[in-house]
């Protein structure tokens, strides 16, 4: 037995099988997107659950490699963050050609452009605008996907032979009628911002937290009796039931409030360092400067989104064949075109066309042929031959795009007015404060 073990994983190895176990099968993957009554959301192989973290209405993507069958990333993109797509077109562009890609997500109400042009890479086929399930492989075709909520895909992993260098294996080329959108790629200007953008919400996030002083951290807790707290360090002696406080938590509110103490502490030498007015004045120039960069942001995908509205316009005038150009033209009488040259020999009421108007037609006859010739090169290229595909492919990113930019000023204005009110409640605050004071003296 031992023996023919062996032998299998041998075989196994010299084929360069990915996925091949050594009983002589492939493994099969099982994705599900069910609720919480049914299935779940999960990820599994050969039965198995791989026990990873999933957001239901997120992206979630496990790629797996193609020989040992083990997890190698599992990670998270939210829909509605462009750093998230960003970051997800950024991981897709480095996995190596073969690695097998799992994603799953219960639902979305709309998938960024973004993120169909970097799954396309790896087999996505459709636009999912619910629940959505892919066993794909990068820069190759799906194994399978399917659409909707409540489902179950399952496929067995094919056993493709390969080379010996890692993930470098053969793969299938992609679908012309997909590969034909592809192409809306975050570029290095918008990563350097996003980084940014990462680094000042993180720093918000940890101010915000820490802006709270510690003898308040548990003031509003309701697990506390409200009477029983000590002034000055804020620690309370019993629970709301009148209950003493016990040893272990004791000694976790205690950790708590020194952590507290020590964030707050810091807080206070952030300020007095950057010379603000008052925590409050420091944490809302840290909410300016994250709105600025989501502006900026805005601007690049405003910038992005005019070159791919000329792209548009330009390849869809080029996608005319040049013996259509003049069909449909209320100037020509329609019975008079050249089915071949597409040359048009009479006006709208049966004259016939002077010779100006005959060689200015001419012309554009040319360079309509011309602007053809290019586009079916460019998609030669790219391995594309449905030019009606690529050009709703087109159409359909820049509809995606322009209702994102639709979205992200809905939620920058309402930022920027939760920010101004903000600062007007604080502006508020601070003279009934001072006022409260003079009266209390």
């Amino acid at each position: 037995k031992r023996r023919g073990f062996l032998t299998a994983a041998r075989l196994c190895l010299s084929a360069g099988l990915f996925l091949c176990d050594v009983a002589g099968g492939c493994k099969t993957v099982r994705l599900t997107n069910g609720d919480y009554l049914s299935s779940g959301l999960g990820f599994f192989i050969d039965g198995v659950p791989l026990h990873l973290p999933t957001v239901e209405n997120a992206i979630n993507m496990v790629t797996l490699d193609p020989r040992t069958e083990e997890p190698l990333s599992n990670r998270t993109y939210y829909p509605e963050d462009f750093c998230d797509q960003a970051s997800l077109t950024a991981d897709i562009q480095k996995l190596p050609p073969g690695r097998i890609v799992l994603v799953a997500f219960s639902w979305i109400d709309r998938m960024p452009a973004a993120s169909i042009g970097a799954l396309r890479t790896v087999g996505l086929t459709i636009s999912p605008s619910t629940g959505y399930l892919m066993i794909g492989r990068k820069d190759g075709s799906n194994v399978g996907e399917v659409e909707g909520q409540n489902k179950v895909l399952e496929a067995e992993l094919p056993c493709t032979a390969s080379s010996s260098h890692g993930d470098d294996l053969e793969v299938a080329e992609a679908p012309a009628a997909v590969a034909a959108a592809a192409a809306i790629v975050p570029g290095p200007v918008e990563m350097a911002i996003c980084k940014k953008l990462r680094g000042k919400e993180k720093e918000l996030a940890m101010w915000h937290l820490a802006k709270t002083p510690p003898e308040l951290l548990f003031r509003n807790d309701p697990r506390f009796d409200p009477t029983s707290f000590d002034g000055s360090t804020g620690m309370p002696s019993r629970m709301a039931s009148g209950e003493e406080l016990w040893g272990e938590l004791r000694t976790e509110l205690e950790g708590l409030l020194k952590r507290q103490r020590e964030m707050h502490d810091e807080l206070e030498k952030m300020v007095s360092e950057k010379g603000s007015e008052s925590i409050e004045a420091f944490i809302a120039s840290l909410e300016h400067d994250v709105i600025r960069l989501e502006l900026s942001l805005e601007e690049r995908q405003r910038q992005k989104l005019e070159a791919m509205e000329s792209k548009l316009k330009r390849w869809r005038t080029a996608a005319v064949l040049p013996s259509e150009l003049f069909v449909g033209d209320l100037r020509f009488d329609q019975g008079s075109i050249d089915p071949d040259s597409g040359m048009p020999s009479k006006t709208f009421d049966g004259e016939e066309l002077a010779p100006s108007m005959h060689d200015r037609l001419e012309s554009e006859l040319r360079e309509q042929e011309k602007r053809h010739k290019e586009l079916l090169k460019t998609l030669e290229i790219d391995g594309i031959s449905n030019v009606a595909a690529f050009v709703q492919g087109l159409d359909d990113n820049v509809a995606r795009v322009e209702a994102e930019l639709d979205d992200r000023r809905s939620k920058l204005g309402q930022d920027e007015a939760a920010s101004g009110a903000g600062q007007g409640a604080q502006a508020e605050g601070g003279a009934g404060a001072g006022a409260g004071g003079v009266g209390g003296g």
